[in-house]
């Protein structure tokens, strides 16, 4: 009977990290075997479409994947789901969050754009100096594209298929335990059409129903497998 195994990219697949390659030469020798014996491999990760394209490039082989957290999915070489915030809920949204809650920054990840950041604390030129030496430094090769421009990013939310809005209040533990909080319990009692997350300084709202494992349980459910045939 053949496997699947369903593995995230980073801190996982992306691991050990690499500078000049995304995945380590053991790590696709490994995944490589594993298909080649019939077996399956799906990729699950909050990483975007163009990002994991890269990595399965690299792996050589037919992979599957679920990206952005679940609100893409490609079967076969084939997107079978692609699901993108309400553009009215999500417009109200922000507004929302943008007058009442004040954040630091808003990051949107779309169909047109990997990463667009908005910035709101009247901090732009520091915010744009400090993010792009805390990206290239943190990330590498692993840095996906981004932009900081606040037309654009309020353009996606009226009129683009946007996935997922990060919220960035700051990084003082206030800000991200209590603060963070109390904005998560907002977001899903007032919006209960999208789903909000709360993982140290970031917020991340995404669709309802948009997450890596419920995503899984039904990927399965679409390639008729048992989770007994499951690795994760």
């Amino acid at each position: 009977m053949s496997k699947i195994l369903a593995v995230d990219l980073d801190g996982t697949l992306f691991y050990p990290m690499g500078r000049k390659q995304l995945v380590s030469d053991k790590n696709i020798e490994f995944l490589r075997k594993f298909i080649d014996q019939g077996n399956r491999v799906v990729l699950v990760s909050s990483r975007n479409e163009d990002t994991i394209s890269k990595v399965i490039k690299e792996i050589d082989r037919e992979v599957d994947f679920i990206g952005v957290n679940g609100c893409v999915m490609s079967i076969n070489g084939k997107i079978v789901k692609d699901i993108a915030i309400p553009s009215d809920v999500l417009y109200e949204l922000v507004n929302n969050i943008a007058e009442e809650h004040k954040p630091i920054a808003l990051l949107s990840t779309s169909k047109n754009y990997p990463i667009v950041i908005a910035s709101l604390a009247g901090t732009g030129r520091f915010f744009k100096w400090f993010y792009a030496k805390y990206y290239s430094l943190t990330f590498g090769i692993y840095a996906e594209k981004y932009s900081v421009d606040n037309d654009i990013f309020f353009d996606e939310v009226k009129n683009g298929h946007v996935y997922t809005v990060r919220v960035f209040t700051g990084l003082s533990r206030k800000k991200k335990n209590k603060v963070n909080k109390q904005l998560n319990t907002i977001f899903r009692e007032k919006y209960p059409t999208v789903e909000a997350s709360w993982v140290g300084a970031l917020i991340e709202l995404t669709p309802q129903g948009c997450s890596k494992a419920e995503s899984l349980i039904n990927y399965l459910k679409m390639i008729n497998a048992s989770n007994d045939d499951l690795y994760v």
